[in-house]
């Protein structure tokens, strides 16, 4: 996992070695790196690692934490970014359910929800035969509060 990280994240450090070790950390100069991802499969791990490098230095932090039986008192500890993959899963697969709803008809792939729920992202496939191709997104007629930043993967 961690050749394929270093392949993938060639700006990262990634470490093959005892995250729980402060030795180890400290010899990779975790100090001066901008974030630091806690993602053992120990909760209390990946709790204290992220205390730790606050402690030590103040890069972004993402901590994973499976027990959501917890997560008011996890809340109230200056951890960062706390993932819950349960509640990942969970808004992953009621996100796909709401696009697939939403594509019946349509040419929406998937939706997804950001800024705390109060907007939606839309990834939709243009067909050729698409009476919008060529017009610019000023001339055509939205709704008030729509906006748009688009990326565009050119399939002929």
């Amino acid at each position: 996992r961690a050749d394929f990280l270093s392949e993938e994240l060639p700006e990262a450090t990634i470490i093959l070695g005892d995250a729980t070790d402060p030795s180890v950390l400290e010899q990779e100069e975790y100090q001066t790196a901008g974030g630091f991802a806690c993602l053992t499969g120990l909760d209390e791990e990946n709790i204290l690692l992220s205390l730790f490098s606050k402690n030590k230095s103040d890069p972004k932090r993402v901590v994973k934490v499976n027990r959501i039986e917890f997560d008011e008192v996890i809340s109230d500890l200056d951890l960062g970014t706390v993932i819950y993959p349960k509640n990942l899963s969970a808004d992953y697969i009621i996100r796909f359910v709401r696009a697939m709803k939403n594509s019946i008809g349509s040419n929406v792939r998937t939706v997804h929800s950001i800024v705390d729920d109060k907007a939606e992202a839309l990834e939709f496939v243009i067909k050729r035969d698409c009476p919008l191709i060529g017009i610019p997104l000023e001339k055509m007629k939205l709704t008030q509060h729509a906006s748009f930043v688009a990326l565009f993967q050119y399939k002929p």
